[in-house]
Parts: C-alpha cells; structure tokens; sequence
C-alpha cells in the first residue's frame, strides 16, 4: 500500500484545485485548473509507473484529461453565456476527474466507486440542463438515472460479488485488491448465467441497440460542455469497464458467443443510427445519434479485439477517436445555439463567418467525420478496412468478420452523412438563412479549436506508448492536415482562400 501513497496525495491536491480553479475568475483561476489536470496526468502516470493499470489505462487516462481541461475552460464561458449557475463549471471538473479516475482504476473497487460517483455526477448535470430549458421536463435525467446508471450499478456489482464469493471460496480476499493485468493473467471461473448480468449495465452504458433509448435524450438535453463529457468520453469508460470486467473471468468457448454478440448488437446499432441521423435537423440530437453510430463501430472492433488480442490498440485508437471529434461538435453546437439561437441546423450556413476561431476546430472534427488523410477518423477506417480483410485472407470467411467488414463500410458512410451535413453549416449557401442574433469574443472560441486539434494529434499518445510504426506514419500527416483545414477555413470564413508564403 506505501506505493499507492503518491499517486493519493496527487490525485487529492488535484481534485482541490480543480474544485478551487472553478471559483476563482480570471488567469489565477485558468492557471490552478491547468495545474490540477497536469496532476491528474502525474497521477495515472504515478500508478502505471509502480504497475497499478497497464498502456491501455494509462493513453485513455491521458485523453481523457485533457478532453477534460479544455471542455472544463469551456465551461466557463459557456455557463456565462447562457446564464448558468457558478457550479455548472464546477460540475463539469468534478465529472471529468471522476472519469479519468474511471480510467486510470488499478482494481474492481476503485472503478465501481469512481464509475457510481461519475454517475450520479452526469445525473445532476443532465437534470440541471433541463431545469435550465424553457420545456423544463426531467424525463432525461429520470430515463438516464434509471437505465443507464442502475443496470451499470448492476453489472459492476455483480462482477463484485462474484470476485468475492471466489475469492471467499479460495481463501484469498485479496484477489479484490488485485489490478485488472494480475486477474487477466489468472482469470477465474465464471457461471455461464452470470454473463448477462455482467454485460447488461455495459452494453447499456455504451447505447447499442436494444439497450440505446435513453441516449439521445439524455445527451440532448444536458448543457453542452457535459454533453460534449457524456457523449465523447464517458460513454467510452462502458467499453472500458466491460473490457477490463471480462478479462476478469474464464469464458472459454462462451467467448466466442460473447463477441458475436457484441458484434450484432454493434451492427445493429449503426444501422438503426444510421437511418436516423439522415432525418434530424437538431445538431445536438443528430450528434445524438452519431454517438450510438460509432459507439456500433466500436462495438464491432471491440468484439473482434476480445478473440484477437491484435485489435486491441486499434480498440483503443476508435476510442481515442469517438473522444476527439465528438468533444469538439458537441462545444461547437453550443456556441452556435448562442450565435444563432436554435440548434436547428437545417437552416443555418455560414457560421464560420460568425464564429471564425471555434469553426477551425469544427472542420478538424468534421475533416475526422469525412475521413481525411492525417486525422484519426481516417486512420480508425483505413486500419479497420485493412486489419478486417487481412484477417478474412488468412482466417477464410467467418460470422465475426463479415458483420466487421459490413459494419465499417456502412459506419464510414453514416459518417460521411454527417460530416457533410456538419460542413454545410460552415459553407456559403444561395438560400435565406437564419441570420446570427449574438456574437462570442474570440478567447470563448478557443477551447473549441483547440479541441479540434485532438481530432489530429490524440492518436500520437498512443503511437508513442505502442510505438507503433504505421500509427506514427499515419499521424505524420496531421500538419499538413491543419493546413488544409486552415485554408478551406479560410474560404469558408472569408469567401477568400488563405495565401500561403513560400
């Protein structure tokens, strides 16, 4: 236990200045939050240095972080805009460092305590949003408390309980304490009506269809630096929990059923998501479904990881991906509620001239959507085109990797759908359009380009742990990436393209 006491002390000092930075004003008050996250950082990088959590942990604890900083100096200017309360930022820290904590869980207990505390944190933000809306209706928070946290509650609670009851039965209480690498290396045993109980709260938590109702809502609803938390980063800790809580138990043939399962329910998923993104006109609610669209895909390379130990990073990297360009829309869509006063996103074009910082970051993210060269959008697709069919040559046609092959083609093309109805916001157009009511001082859109640039370089932190060659390679491209976003930033903002000195 001596060797937890550092990454302790760390992770309290970090939470009081986080808490402290949200009631300060001001460069005193930025400087205390961007220390707090720094320690946020040392602190999963204090645990993976004594072994406590393993890369996995460590590139999604780092992600998520600084999604975390930069959404929190959002946050600020976001509550100022429409009037919020002072906590709502405060609020936001406190969400974000349950999830990195969520993230950077050496054990069982840590992730049950961090994920029931997030929980009940992204409950009271969703309620709060909508208390703030002139509907006032909590049937959002109420369906989220009800659905996605309780059957949460349920798996992670029943993965405890049968982590004690073996434990018990094998005189060894401290296999509870244990990190998740040491139980994946001696997984035990596990009754095969136990799995549903342990999938349920998981699958429900990343939204894949059946168990996705409550989503859109939910995430709609929320104030949108915590829907840009809920939707790009903590759905992404259910697809943590679940991969860590499985490498917990001894599946054996049962492994196999379990991923074909996950991979159904994720085809399912971008299907039906699919069919809905190309009917909605509300930003927040398209990105709704969005969300249940990727967290498909994910779904799919996920199952495919779980029979297949070489997915595994590229696991991890449509994650690293779902956080960037996900982050990045949903901060975006709030400012342009503030600018335009609708989310109705059908009537709106040229919204780089009115938001002309922010929208650099909007086109990054939209330029991941579209799969260009140098974001990680075009990396998670071309690595999943190109692992799925290697994997097809080598093993032959099977049930697991056709629903693969057929999920990302059908993923790249609902992907493609929104990208390209988030780029007309930003394009001239020849009809009436709603005209901006407001307008938003440039230091307020910087937290939103920034984000932006994470849709380029967020991939870097895993090449760097994996040293994964064709990741580096792939990531090389990013600037030149930013500067083709800059220049069609330019045109779309100006009407004129950027002149570039040789």
């Amino acid at each position: 236990m001596d060797a937890y006491i550092v990454p302790l002390t760390v992770l309290v000092v970090s939470i009081l200045l986080t808490f402290t930075s949200s009631k300060i004003r001001g460069v005193l008050g930025n400087a205390l939050r961007a220390l707090g996250y720094g320690l946020l950082i040392y602190y999963a990088v204090a645990l993976w240095n004594i072994g406590a959590i393993d890369d996995f942990s460590l590139v999604l604890s780092i992600a998520s972080a600084v999604a975390g900083l930069i959404v929190g100096f959002y946050a600020d200017t976001y509550a100022s805009l429409f009037g919020y309360d002072e906590m709502l930022p405060t609020q936001i820290n406190l969400f974000a460092t349950l999830l990195v904590v969520g993230f950077a869980s050496p054990n069982i207990l840590v992730l049950a305590s961090a994920w029931t505390l997030a929980e009940i944190a992204a409950y009271l933000l969703i309620r709060t949003g909508e208390e703030h809306s002139y509907e006032g209706s909590l049937t959002s928070s109420k369906g989220f408390i009800f659905t996605s946290t309780l059957t949460t509650e349920i798996s992670v609670f029943t993965a405890i309980v049968v982590s004690i009851y073996i434990a018990a039965t094998t005189l060894a209480p401290s296999n509870l304490l244990k990190s998740f690498g040491e139980l994946s290396s001696n997984p035990m045993p596990i009754s095969s009506l136990i799995i549903p109980l342990l999938l349920l709260g998981f699958v429900t938590k990343m939204a894949l269809v059946p168990l996705h109702f409550w989503l859109p809502g939910a995430h709609s609803s929320a104030p949108a630096p915590a829907s840009a938390l809920l939707s790009g980063v903590a759905t992404q800790l259910g697809f943590y929990g679940l991969y860590r809580i499985l490498s917990m138990f001894q599946l054996g043939k049962q492994l196999e059923s379990v991923a074909l399962l996950i991979a159904t329910m994720g085809l399912a998923s971008v299907f039906y998501a699919a069919l809905q993104i190309s009917s909605k006109r509300d930003g927040k609610i398209l990105l709704a479904y969005s969300t249940i669209a990727t967290n498909g895909f994910t779904a799919i390379i996920f199952a495919i990881a779980l029979t297949r130990s070489e997915f595994t990073p590229l696991f991890l990297l449509a994650m690293l991906m779902h956080m960037a360009y996900k982050t990045t829309l949903f901060a975006e869509m709030g400012l342009v509620e503030y600018v335009y006063g609708t989310r109705y996103i059908h009537r709106l074009a040229q919204v780089a001239k009115s938001l002309r910082v922010s929208s650099i970051g909007g086109v990054l993210a939209v330029f991941s959507l579209l799969g260009v060269p140098g974001t990680l959008g075009f990396s998670v697709k071309a690595l999943s085109i190109f692992a799925v069919i290697t994997g097809m040559l080598s093993e032959g046609l099977n049930p697991l990797l056709a629903e693969a092959l057929i999920g990302t083609v059908a993923y790249i093309l609902s992907s493609i759908m929104v990208g390209l109805r988030f780029l007309r916001i930003y394009s001239p157009s020849a009809q009436p359009v709603l005209p901006p009511e407001k307008t938003v001082d440039t230091v307020a859109q910087l937290p939103v380009a920034v984000l932006g640039l994470t849709n380029l370089f967020l991939g870097l932190t895993q090449a760097v742990y994996s040293l994964d060659p064709l990741l580096l390679v792939l990531t090389a491209a990013s600037p030149l990436t930013v500067l083709v976003a800059l220049i069609t930033w330019s045109y779309l903002a100006t009407g004129r393209v950027m002149k570039v000195v040789h």
